[in-house]
């Protein structure tokens, strides 16, 4: 049943992504949302997580969903969408923590983070400098090298490959936000998106 659902998180996902790319609003705000419903569904059915990765995890996504809201164009908060991630990282960290983290994995975990905090993530940080969200964007920027850090750290490649793509979706949001906007952008952050909390959890459940 999970895998079912996790297929229907993908038709969702796809469905949003044209939404996206076509302008369609009115499907955007029904498809983006489905596909974190869907994610949540399937670690609801599985039978394969442990309670307290079970708790972190439906608690990060139920923020993801809550952050997609606030992220729609006819609402734009986006503070309270950064908020909502924020916190929903923590969460995954807290449930990756309950694994048995390789040496190697953090390794190259630290490395990927060192790379996007020290390009991307510097750059975003320096285009708000003077701002209210200066502060927020740098702790969030930490939260999620650490997201990416634990993430990769854990026994499950997919894991891995999904906090990468979660990691390079907000890198790119913050770069179009902050430092150079452009029209197609958006497409490949939900692409990014949606396919890293579909691995994750994914990885999570199997």
């Amino acid at each position: 049943m999970s895998a079912v659902l996790l297929l229907a998180a993908l038709i969702a996902a796809v469905c949003d992504w044209w939404s996206v790319s076509t302008q369609r609003q009115n499907v955007e705000q029904l498809a983006k949302p489905l596909v974190m419903l869907c994610l949540i569904a399937a670690v609801l059915v599985s039978s394969d997580l442990d309670f307290l990765v079970r708790v972190f995890v439906l608690g990060a996504l139920s923020l993801g969903l809550a952050g997609d809201v606030f992220l729609l164009p006819q609402y734009d908060r986006f503070l309270a969408g950064l908020a909502s991630f924020a916190v929903g990282h923590v969460l995954f960290i807290a449930a990756f923590l309950q694994y048995s983290l390789e040496r190697s994995g953090l390794f190259l975990g630290a490395a990927v983070g060192l790379v996007l905090v020290s390009t991307l993530g510097r750059r975003i940080v320096a285009a708000t400098r003077g701002s209210a969200l200066h502060v927020p964007v740098m702790a969030y920027i930490a939260i999620i090298a650490v997201m990416v850090l634990t993430g990769i750290g854990t026994p499950s490649r997919v894991i891995a490959v999904g906090s990468a793509l979660f990691a390079a979706s907000d890198a790119l949001l913050g770069w179009d936000r902050f430092v150079a906007v452009r029209d197609d952008r958006r497409v490949w952050v939900h692409v990014m998106y949606h396919l890293g909390q579909t691995a994750i959890v994914a990885g999570l459940v199997t």
